[in-house]
Formats: structure tokens, C-alpha cells, sequence
């Protein structure tokens, strides 16, 4: 067996410098196969390919790309598979990867400028509950500075002005009150908003308290910053990649898959380079996923981990059952919104329709707007009217605030009219 095995790589060498070489162009957004990145499969894919199984080479870069087969290993069954298309009018390789829309943000040069800043003291505490000292977060793009058992005069009015100089930032405390004749402990609080990594690196920060000595010094990590954010619109997953440090001359392209419960997306730049770089955000819309858990891994070009998150996609509210009783002989002039656990149950008690009237009921939502359409379409016309108990049931439905309207068809030949308009809450 050993010895078969061996083999492989002198055959199929052999065989590529038989076979004349061709090349097959594919759009710049699918790269399964194109191992080498060159923009097509071709025969130079295949020694990529060898050379990484056999003889020690790099592997292709996300290594997906070489998995033509799906199996979940790159082996000789794709070395084969890449030939069987080139030459033998095989199928076209499936990584799993599906090309997707992105849309490049403007070029952010030296990323922003920092925002506003905000600071609150927590009031004179009796006691300490631990040492003087200092540390810092990052919350949503903002860095928080936490000075805790602060020694201060007991007429603190606190004011904080902070100093960024590259990756150093320096925050320096003031008192703007009047002196007063006690001292006690604070905890404190200070606030740099929008603070964007200049590049992919730690930010020092020290703190310096009202006496001018440092009160500590700690460190901002890269993966402090939220690179990644997650938004869905729909079963429309949108990625957004913040203060991408790219080629000033990016084209972005981006490939992405989806195996299991995983979604795995890859950023490319198939554009020229020049001699700059710079800050994007980048956004990347995937359309249409199914409904389940996921988790979302987002690469960067050098195929490093720009985020990782978990995301859910619920199905749509929909309209799963109507029922419609009548005619009755009391009505209770009454609509009546029953909701738990995903599932609204609207009950109209007295619609107000013709005798022979026979309904269907159709719904829809626009955004926080549940519309229901109470639809007579018989065609008997009758001399008599009479209530009737209509009843719809909506399922998939989130807690929250909604407007509810109800639009009323009298016949097939009326029009809808808007009968009921209300805001209600679903908790």
C-alpha cells in the first residue's frame, strides 16, 4: 500500500505535463478550486494542490477552496475531480461557497477622530471598599475609565480631559468645585466616545488623578474593539467589518458558505495595489438564509479571524389559522388581541357583513404594522346584514410594540376599507 501511494504524485505529474494546458475564466467572485488565485481553475491549481498534500507546501488559503469535492479534506479525490472537469467535461467544483454582494465603505484615513466626552462621580461613599486604582473597557466603540476609592475633597465636581497621542492615551482629572473641609472616596467614571483602533494594535491608557500622579495604566486590546457587527433585515444577514486596514486601491470581494450550522465568510481584494492603506467599513449582505442558529466567522484577507458571533433567524410572523361563526344573534362589539409565547390570536366579535357572506382572511406585516384582511368573497348579495365572529391566529410573532389594522371587503366587487386602528403591546 505504501508504495501505491507514493506513486500518485509521479502520475499525476506525469499526466499534467501531457495534457495541454487551458484555462477556464470564472466570475472574480468564485474561487472554489482557484487555488492559486490567479482567477481560473487551470492545471497550476492541481501542482498547488500536490504540493501542498505531497511535498510539504502551503496550504490554500481559506483552505476550503481546495475541497472541491465537499468531503471535508483536501486529498487526491480533488486532484482527480480538478482534472476530471478540465479534461473530461466533469462537474464544475463545489466548495460550498456562494458569491454574495458587498458594499465598500469610503476610505477612513487614519481612522476617526474621537468623540465627546461624558463623566459622572458616584457621590461620596462612607467607607472604601478596596484600594485607590484605575481600569478601562471598551463598551460599543466607547472607552470607559473606572477610578475606584478616589480620595478626593468631598465638594468633587469631576471633569476629565482625555489626550490620544497615537496608541497613548492619556486622561487627566480635574476638580472645577470649591474646596470644602472633608475628603472621602469616590467611584468614578469617565467616557471617550468613538474611540477606533488606528491599526490593529493595543491602546496604553493612563489615568492621572487631580494631584498630577498617575493613578494606574492599562491596556486596550485589539480584541477589545467590536471589528465585527451582526444586523438582520429579514432572513437578510448583513456583516459589517469595521475600520478594515486595507490597500487604499481595495476592490473587495467576498465569498462566504454555509455547512451545517456554521457560516463561514472570506474577504478578498482582486483589485491592483498602490502605495497606501487605510481605514473601510465594509458591509456584506447574504440573502435569504434559513431559519435556525448560526454562528458567523468573518476572515480577513491574511485569512485571519476578524470576529466571531452567534446569530438566530426566526421565521416570518404568518397567519396559520382564520375561523369565521355567524350569523349571530347578539353581538359584543368588540376586537380582542390575545398574545403568548410567538402567538397572537385576533378575535373580531362583531363583523358586520352580509347574511351569505364567505370569508377569507389574509394577513401581512410592514414593520411594526400587523395588517388583517377580513375578505367576503361570495358573491351573493343578500338584503340582510348580521355579525359574525372572525378569529385569526399569527404565529412566529416577537414581543414588542405594534400597530394592528384591520381592512374590511364587503363583496368581491368593493374595495378594502380600514374598519380598526390600534397600538398594542405584546409581552
Amino acid at each position: 500500500m505504501i508504495g501505491k501511494r507514493g506513486i500518485y504524485p509521479r502520475v499525476l505529474l506525469l499526466l499534467i505535463f501531457m495534457l495541454s494546458i487551458l484555462f477556464v475564466p470564472l466570475n472574480s467572485a468564485d474561487h472554489c478550486g482557484d487555488v492559486n488565485k490567479d482567477g481560473g481553475i487551470n492545471i497550476l491549481d492541481v501542482v498547488d494542490i500536490i504540493n501542498y498534500k505531497y511535498k510539504g507546501g502551503p496550504p490554500p488559503m481559506p483552505e476550503i477552496i481546495g475541497d472541491v469535492d465537499q468531503s471535508g479534506a483536501i486529498d487526491i479525490l480533488d486532484i482527480i475531480y480538478i482534472i476530471n472537469f478540465k479534461y473530461k467535461g466533469g462537474p464544475l467544483p463545489d466548495c460550498g461557497i456562494f458569491d454574495c454582494a458587498a458594499v465598500q465603505g469610503e476610505c477612513k484615513s487614519g481612522g476617526t477622530v474621537p468623540g465627546d466626552t461624558r463623566f459622572t462621580s458616584s457621590g461620596c461613599l462612607r467607607n472604601s471598599d478596596g484600594d485607590n486604582g484605575m481600569y478601562v473597557e471598551m463598551i460599543e466603540g466607547d472607552l470607559f475609565v473606572y477610578h475606584e476609592n478616589a480620595y478626593y475633597n468631598c465638594c468633587l465636581e469631576y471633569r476629565v480631559e482625555f489626550v490620544v497621542e497615537g496608541t497613548n492615551i492619556t486622561a487627566y482629572e480635574y476638580d472645577d468645585g470649591q474646596p470644602c473641609d472633608c475628603i472621602c472616596y469616590f467611584d468614578l467614571e469617565s467616557v471617550l466616545e468613538d474611540l477606533e483602533p488606528v491599526e490593529y494594535t493595543s491602546y496604553t491608557v493612563t489615568l492621572i488623578g487631580i494631584d498630577g500622579q498617575p493613578v494606574g495604566t492599562d491596556i486596550v486590546e485589539p480584541e477589545d474593539f467590536n471589528y465585527m457587527s451582526l444586523n438582520l433585515v429579514g432572513h437578510d444577514l448583513h456583516v459589517n467589518h469595521l475600520n478594515a486596514y486595507y490597500n487604499c486601491c481595495i476592490e473587495y470581494q467576498v465569498a462566504y458558505s454555509i455547512m451545517g450550522n456554521g457560516i463561514n465568510i472570506f474577504e478578498y481584494d482582486i483589485g491592483t495595489s498602490c502605495y497606501c492603506i487605510c481605514f473601510f467599513d465594509l458591509e456584506t449582505i447574504i440573502e435569504d438564509i434559513p431559519t435556525g442558529q448560526y454562528f458567523v466567522t468573518l476572515f480577513d484577507f491574511a485569512g485571519d479571524t476578524v470576529g466571531f458571533e452567534s446569530i438566530e433567524i426566526v421565521p416570518p410572523p404568518e397567519l396559520v389559522d382564520y375561523s369565521a361563526n355567524g350569523c349571530l344573534e347578539e353581538s359584543r362589539a368588540d376586537i380582542s388581541y390575545n398574545y403568548d409565547s410567538g402567538t397572537l390570536i385576533m378575535t373580531h366579535y362583531d363583523a358586520y357583513f352580509f347574511c351569505a357572506a364567505d370569508f377569507v382572511i389574509e394577513f401581512n406585516m410592514a414593520q411594526d404594522t400587523l395588517r388583517i384582511y377580513e375578505n367576503n368573497i361570495s358573491s351573493g348579495m343578500t338584503t340582510c346584514k348580521c355579525d359574525f365572529e372572525l378569529s385569526a391566529t399569527i404565529s412566529n410573532l416577537p414581543p414588542g410594540t405594534y400597530v394592528t389594522e384591520i381592512y374590511q371587503k364587503a363583496s368581491p366587487i368593493h374595495y378594502y376599507e380600514l374598519y380598526d386602528r390600534r397600538e398594542i403591546l405584546l409581552e
